[in-house]
């Protein structure tokens, strides 16, 4: 599993499971769009098409793609608990200073 994060011209941000990359696009597994949440203070996902049927995979011509980045574990892990795979990675812990 290779996890991407793609900004589309179309000015969507989406998470994606990459399966293949050809010359002009990426195979993608399961896509979810990034949605600002600013009642919670995140971000909330959505399927990416969202009225795609069945679990096909999606191609995204790299034409349609503004940059194509790596992805925050935090946003790796809400993936991974949406769509019931891979594994949740706990945060890591930061130094404590005391006094």
């Amino acid at each position: 599993m290779s996890m991407k994060l793609f900004n589309l011209v179309s000015g969507q941000e989406c998470l994606a499971d990459v399966k293949d990359e050809t010359e002009n696009s990426y195979i993608c597994k399961a896509i979810l769009q990034l949605i600002p949440d600013p009642q919670q203070g995140g971000v909330a996902m959505i399927q990416f098409p969202m009225f795609k049927e069945g679990s096909e995979p999606t191609e995204i011509e790299k034409d349609k793609l503004i940059c194509v980045s790596e992805p925050l574990q935090e946003l790796i892990n809400q993936y991974n608990q949406q769509t019931g795979t891979g594994i949740v990675t706990p945060p890591k812990q930061g130094l404590t200073l005391t006094k």
